[in-house]
């Protein structure tokens, strides 16, 4: 997924990323934002409105809301490295499948 995020309509530092690969646990995240996500589908685009816990690691951000935009699954090139230990391979082995593979 693509991401962009701003509290108060500014971006912050560390708040946007591409091609992202994400693993939904609500552990994982500030409250809210796996929970906002659940369901997207593929191409959609969703504001995601999420609290950062007060004692938050960065506390510039601590106890602050943040907006995220959100969009899900573009047609990037999708890469899969297959593990040696599984395949009895090399290490370098790379398999490269365009968007919906």
């Amino acid at each position: 997924m693509d991401y962009k995020s701003a509290i108060d309509g500014v971006l912050f530092e560390g708040g946007q990323a591409e091609s992202q690969v994400t693993e939904i646990v609500e552990e994982r995240f500030i409250p809210g934002f796996a929970a906002g996500i659940i369901g997207m589908k593929a191409g959609e685009t969703k504001n995601v409105e999420a609290k950062f816990p007060d004692d938050y690691s960065n506390q510039e951000l601590g106890g602050k809301t943040a907006v995220f935009e959100i969009l899900t699954c573009r047609e990037h090139l999708l890469r899969r490295r297959f593990c040696a230990a599984v395949l009895g391979g090399p290490l370098y082995v790379d398999a490269e499948f365009g968007g919906g593979a």
